[in-house]
């Protein structure tokens, strides 16, 4: 996912537009992301857009009445622009020189590195809720770019501050979502969530939610942060593993 696409998505011709009310919602939700994210920061509004549709079209709310090939095109666009935006690494363009700059840099690497973590999970969460089978997939290479990023940059002391690591709790919280309690990743996954619950100050289960809200999420997103948070709070802690880590 380093390279960028060679060719845009097969897409469905003549499929119906989404009703108004969905789409003034998700216009709504995608402001709110936009507003967390540093200024001059226009630029991801098209794909957070992209990840709030995503989000209602499979929701218990929506689904239903969602065509699905309006639903296929959704997903296919949102990877083609995530894959997209991650190489073009478009917030370089007008970043300055600068503690801060560098910070929101970082901030957005991870984020868009994180990105297919929650378009994998939109149409995990909606099979899974109707029963349907899910091939596996390997997140394994998403995780690896994401734990490189943050090491390279120097330990938690120089990760960004404030509201630009709202964005990378929010993309942990994805990873988190997709390992299951036998992956390696993890421990590593919870031990870097808690550093960032610290380093934002968040002190109860309703200040961790309320950070997420402000992000795409699903259902099954909003009810997996309730029980990280317990396991936060209530496991021992656990010593991050010696991963082996191998280019992507």
């Amino acid at each position: 996912m380093q390279l960028p696409p060679q060719y845009p998505p097969s897409l469905f011709s003549d499929v119906p537009t989404f009703p108004l009310a969905f789409l003034d919602d998700a216009q709504i939700r995608a402001w709110r992301t936009v507003k967390r994210l540093p200024k001059d920061s226009s630029f991801a509004f098209d794909m957070v857009l992209r990840l709030h549709h995503l989000g209602l079209a499979t929701s218990s709310d929506w689904y239903t009445d969602v065509n699905q090939g309006s639903l296929s095109n959704l997903y296919f666009e949102a990877m083609y622009h995530a894959v997209r935006l991650q190489h073009e690494e478009i917030w370089n363009f007008s970043m300055r020189s600068g503690v801060q700059a560098q910070e929101i840099s970082l901030m957005f690497r991870i984020w868009a590195a994180g990105l297919p973590l929650y378009i994998w999970g939109t149409i995990r969460h909606v099979r899974t809720r109707l029963g349907l089978m899910m091939f596996p997939i390997d997140v394994e290479p998403v995780l690896t770019r994401i734990k490189m990023a943050l090491e390279a940059a120097g330990g938690h002391h120089c990760w960004p501050r404030g509201k630009k690591l709202e964005p990378v709790l929010a993309t942990l919280v994805y990873g988190l979502e997709s390992c299951d309690f036998a992956s390696p990743w993890r421990p590593w996954a919870m031990n870097t969530l808690r550093r960032a619950v610290e380093l934002l100050k968040l002190k109860t289960v309703e200040d961790f939610q309320k950070t997420l809200g402000f992000f795409p999420s699903t259902e099954e997103y909003r009810s997996v942060a309730a029980e990280l948070w317990g396991e936060l709070i209530y496991s021992s802690a656990v010593g991050t593993p010696d991963l082996r880590i191998s280019p992507v």
